[in-house]
């Protein structure tokens, strides 16, 4: 290098102190030319760059989306390739090496060489049992806070630090800590005034809203009562622990709709919670859909412009309602996941509650959730309460007119026996008297099944010749 001197800088002392000393701090992409002049060694600064920025390009299709990992923040973001070229022309600029062609081809260099994945084996694979944290990523098969990784393929992070205790190791410890009510947190006297004895029900639900599959317990929750009681508070509320970004709002009856050209549907990709408030009260014809959104199966989901998706529902769905919607199935499958639970009116709520402080402890209310929810999962359900399983009998009544003729005109014994015909023209009459459609004899008859109550046949030869079938119900009398 030293041979390589300008003339100038070989006769002036001062300037042959100054180039040694930009030389020597110089990086390593600022090279002599055979001048002894600086320039830019493209491959180098390209190199420097890539190694600075994370950054992958990735495929999907037709088409090409560009992320690059926030260390800061712990996740992936999808930016504009452009940036690249921002960062490039910051460190030219540093050096004042700038030059429009040393920045155009130092962006055609760090372009051409940026990784290139595909969608599938990166944010659009099935994810694992994470949830991003801003202190670190929730491991839910190791149960401990791990590091922030690129390898997990996260695009958004909450603003909260998740606050590990060791005093809650299960969910008996958090259940011993309500024993002192002056230890309670300010969340937790916030719930215990909505929801009375189902504080624990809905923390659990909660804590399971950050556990991305549907595997442990098909659920959904609706949170009942008249307006102006605080559901929309509390559901805003629920949107800052999960995080907008994780959270989806699609209602009740929008999910429920099989058209294949419900867009709704591709709305839940990706999220952790989807929430609606005040869904009406309108007929729900099938409920094929919700099951299979709250059972781990997956659908074909419609994308405005673009090929449509597999999804694996994980979302978990919470509806606050001031009237429940009615629907016709009446299966065990879908009876099991409704979880009904009443929400009362806190008066005074901005005097009995400081808002402040709920803020401030999310991260510890959050893992007292999480510790519970896994005792939950063990059990396939959160805890059923009397009044979670009076409003789901009462729901599923309200909406099963063959129960409510069952209530009314029937005893159920085993030792007794109704003729098939005699059975359904009660059930007609019935139907007549409160302005009921009857459903088909087929229809009826799958209807007591699924209530235990089943067909019998019965042939008797009397003299050698076969009798007519007889078809009755065993187990039921009529009054």
């Amino acid at each position: 290098m030293p041979e390589n001197k300008p003339e100038l800088v070989k006769t002036d002392p001062k300037k042959l102190e100054q180039y040694n000393k930009s030389i020597k701090t110089a990086p390593d992409w600022i090279v002599p030319d055979n001048d002894g002049k600086p320039k830019v060694n493209i491959a180098i600064l390209g190199k420097t760059i890539l190694a600075k920025h994370n950054c992958i390009i990735v495929e999907n299709g037709d088409k090409e989306d560009y992320y690059e990992y926030n260390y800061n923040e712990g996740h992936w973001e999808l930016r504009n390739i452009k940036s690249i070229k921002s960062a490039i022309t910051k460190l030219l600029n540093k050096q004042h090496m700038w030059t429009d062609r040393a920045a155009r081809d130092a962006f055609h260099f760090v372009s051409d060489s940026i990784k290139r994945v595909k969608w599938t084996d990166t944010f659009g694979k099935k994810p694992g049992r994470y949830f991003n944290f801003k202190n670190g990523v929730w491991d839910w098969d190791a149960f401990k806070l791990q590091e922030h990784d690129p390898k997990y393929y996260f695009t958004s992070c909450v603003d909260y630090n998740l606050v590990v205790n060791d005093k809650y190791p299960d969910a008996q410890a958090v259940i011993n800590s309500w024993k002192n009510k002056a230890n309670w947190l300010e969340t937790e006297n916030w719930l215990a005034l909505s929801v009375g004895e189902n504080m624990q029900s809905l923390m659990e639900f909660i804590g399971y809203i950050f556990y991305p599959s549907y595997e442990p317990i098909q659920l959904f929750v609706i949170l009942l009562s008249p307006g102006g009681d605080g559901k929309t508070t509390f559901m805003n509320y629920l949107t800052t622990l999960v995080g907008h970004e994780n959270t989806s709002f699609v209602s009740l009856i929008d999910l429920a709709d099989k058209k294949p050209n419900n867009f709704s549907h591709s709305e839940l990709y990706n999220k952790y919670l989807n929430e609606y408030d005040d869904i009406s009260n309108a007929y729900i014809p099938d409920t094929t859909v919700l099951q299979k959104l709250t059972g781990g199966s997956s659908i074909t989901a419609p994308v405005k412009n673009r090929p449509g998706i597999a999804l694996f529902n994980y979302a978990k769905l919470l509806f606050a309602a001031n009237d429940l919607p009615s629907f016709s199935n009446t299966t065990n499958a879908f009876y099991r996941r409704i979880n009904v639970i009443k929400f009362y009116k806190i008066n005074n709520f901005e005097q009995t509650i400081d808002m402040k402080k709920v803020k401030k402890e999310r991260g510890e209310f959050v893992y007292k959730c999480i510790v519970l929810a896994r005792d939950a999962m063990k059990r396939k359900e959160i805890k059923q309460t009397q009044s979670i399983i009076e409003q789901r009998g009462n729901w599923l009544e309200d909406n099963d007119p063959i129960k409510q003729f069952l209530n009314e005109n029937c005893t159920l014994i085993t030792t007794e026996e109704t003729n098939e015909n005699d059975l359904y023209n009660a059930y007609n009459t019935w139907c007549f008297k409160y302005n009921f459609k009857p459903v088909s004899k087929i229809k009826f008859k799958k209807e007591l099944e699924n209530k235990g109550i089943f067909r019998s046949v019965e042939n008797k030869r009397i003299a050698g010749n076969r009798r007519k079938r007889r078809y009755f119900y065993k187990g039921i009398s009529l009054n």
